[in-house]
């Protein structure tokens, strides 16, 4: 039975301590890397790639230890969509948030290394003469 407050990444470790699996042996059996299994337990979700594999990778993972696929998707969505909730609530109260304009700007200066944010009309590029 699952507790209350308890992570999806916490209970899949739980639960493989239970039936005494290593990752490395859940990793060679389900040909995940160990270290998006670790991700996974430590729900460090940012870590692995687009949501639809960290799905998948659960799903995997759920199989591989005899667990309910179903079920351990349920509190992974339930986990995130409660997370989500708190960041709205943080954007909606005295958060600051930045513009689109701000992460725009942000972006287009660190690919152009930043110069040309502080001089703006001056050729950066050398004439050929």
């Amino acid at each position: 039975m699952l507790e209350q407050g308890t992570t999806v990444g916490q209970y899949l470790q739980r639960q493989r301590e239970n039936h005494k699996i290593s990752l490395e042996s859940i990793s060679q059996g389900t040909r995940i890397k160990s270290a998006f299994l670790q991700a996974l337990e430590e729900d460090a979700f940012h870590l692995l790639p687009a949501e639809t594999y960290v799905r998948g990778f659960l799903q995997c993972y759920a199989k591989f230890i005899n667990l309910d696929p179903a079920e351990v998707l349920r509190l992974y969505h339930s986990q995130v969509d409660a997370g989500k909730d708190q960041g709205r609530k943080k954007v909606n109260g005295t958060s600051p948030v930045r513009s689109v304009k701000g992460h725009l700007f942000d972006f287009l200066t660190t690919i152009v290394g930043g110069a040309p944010a502080y001089s703006v009309g001056t050729s950066v590029l050398r004439s050929k003469d």
